[in-house]
């Protein structure tokens, strides 16, 4: 999505998120390699950030170590990006022309407050973009109108659009929102458009189903975004046909409500909106496919949970099962791809991809073979996954492949095993064991053999500093008698980031 952004605004949502990434200081001649950029354009770039968002950022500027930034917070990373996308022409034209179809070059060049050229010039950068989801920009006479040969692919990018643009709609259902929608009156509620959601999902039978999306605070206002995209598009004559009976799903008053402020909308209108988000809920239309669906998903977690050690309850993997299941049912409507902090959840998985690398690669990496046996990419869903496994089972965070520690103190093999205690009890838990810690006598330590048994997976603790150059082979951290933060900090590292 971020290809919708002119060149400029590419390169400064790039640059931020090299400084990111980058723990300490960085010289301004590796930002100008890292983002292919000229030094003079980094400082132009730095210039304006300083200008515009310095109090968020707080970015310091040194001749003599380069660049850093005090906060590396994704949120107000993600608020950037999305005033960056707000006030970019690509984008602007893309809402203009989802609630105003059907208009003359005059009215959405009057509208922008852009020439003519810049309207045929933006239009193809857009085609391409959304060709690979079927969707284009077409002139018809001298109308233009957004068009998809899979009208669900175009309300799932536009509701997905929506939602990051409009970040308070998260809040939901804590904060009560009306929006004054284009051509549309009175204002549409979106909380009233959250619980139409909220009160058609516990219609379904499958209750276990209904509670874990209940559970996932983003899941409903996605839903309800992707309700209003589907209310107007249909309000304007781009229809999918659907049977799904909605009599049981929808109150009266509510249909009422929708029509007073869509006035083309009935029922009718509704069957394919509803049929698509209660899909997960209904009895399978394939009973074959959703029992190799239940394998391979139950296959994908026995991969994920076997990569990190890592045992997992029943109940719990059940939940995650069922999660996942709901995923590849909603792949029609969960977002799209959007990298970067475009989108919110992206915070989270690159925090989590910065700090334990071994958990993104295990859910990354064993979901090709699950993309392979279903026939489709669930790839664009994997941030989605990836939280809601972590909310559901906290334990993930910690897991890893378990490393041996060697501990070694010039006070005795007691204090060395009072440490070893200290970590077992800080890093293993009942689910998982990260660590695997053994307390050395300093005599054994000094021997060769000792030092020549260690592999580069190993880590090697010690209150004796010469003794760390000895075991050049793996990775050593000096440690104090009372082991400090510090020193776990150091030690965090070690296990998780290497």
């Amino acid at each position: 999505m971020l290809a919708l952004l002119d060149e400029t605004d590419q390169r400064r949502i790039k640059l931020l998120e090299v400084l990111t990434q980058q723990a300490g200081w960085i010289t301004i001649g590796e930002l100008a390699l890292a983002i292919h950029a000229s030094e003079r354009t980094i400082h132009s770039d730095l210039l304006y950030f300083k200008n515009q968002w310095d109090s968020q950022l707080r970015i310091d500027v040194s001749l003599k170590n380069g660049v850093q930034l005090g906060y590396h917070n994704a949120t107000v990373l993600h608020e950037i990006q999305i005033e960056l996308f707000k006030a970019a022409m690509a984008p602007r034209l893309i809402q203009n022309l989802f609630f105003f179809p059907h208009q003359d070059a005059e009215f959405y060049t009057k509208k922008m407050f852009i020439s003519k050229s810049t309207l045929v010039r933006i239009i193809p950068k857009i085609n391409a973009y959304l060709s690979a989801s079927k969707i284009s920009i077409t002139r018809d006479g001298l109308s233009y109108c957004l068009l998809a040969s899979d009208e669900q692919e175009l309300r799932k990018l536009v509701s997905t659009l929506y939602i990051e643009l409009n970040p308070l709609l998260m809040q939901l259902p804590d904060l009560e929102i009306e929006m004054a929608l284009p051509n549309t009156k009175p204002t549409v509620s979106f909380s009233r458009l959250y619980k139409i959601v909220k009160s058609m999902l516990l219609q379904s039978s499958d209750r276990e189903a209904v509670e874990l999306v209940l559970k996932d605070t983003s899941a409903l206002p996605q839903m309800a975004a992707f309700y209003l995209v589907s209310l107007v598009r249909e309000s304007q004559g781009f229809h999918v046909s659907s049977s799904h009976p909605i009599a049981s799903e929808i109150s009266a008053q509510d249909v009422q409500y929708i029509a007073e402020r869509f006035p083309s909308i009935s029922p009718k209108n509704l069957q394919p909106i509803h049929g698509l988000l209660m899909k997960p809920f209904l009895v399978p239309e394939n009973a074959a496919k959703e029992a190799l669906l239940d394998t391979e998903v139950r296959a994908y977690f026995s991969r994920v949970l076997s990569t990190l050690h890592v045992s997992c309850p029943e109940e719990i993997q059940n939940q995650l099962v069922r999660t996942m299941k709901i995923l590849y049912h909603y792949v029609l409507i969960y977002p799209v791809h959007v990298t970067g902090f475009i989108r919110r959840i992206n915070g989270f998985v690159a925090s989590l991809q910065g700090s334990h690398p071994k958990l993104f690669f295990a859910f990354s990496e064993n979901l090709t073979a699950f993309n392979r046996a279903m026939r489709v990419d669930l790839s664009t869903s994997l941030p989605d996954l990836i939280l809601h496994s972590c909310f559901l089972f906290p334990a993930l965070g910690m897991a890893s492949p378990p490393r041996r520690i060697f501990i070694v103190s010039d006070s005795g093999t007691e204090h060395a095993a009072f440490i070893a205690s200290f970590i077992r009890a800080s890093l293993n838990g009942d689910y998982y064991e990260t660590v695997q810690v053994t307390p050395v006598a300093y005599a054994s330590a000094i021997k060769p053999c000792f030092a020549e048994s260690l592999t580069s997976d190993d880590i090697f603790i010690t209150t004796v500093p010469d003794l760390m150059q000895q075991m050049s082979a793996c990775q050593s951290i000096l440690f104090h008698d009372f082991p400090s933060i510090e020193n776990f900090c150091s030690l965090l590292n070690a296990i998780y980031r290497k």
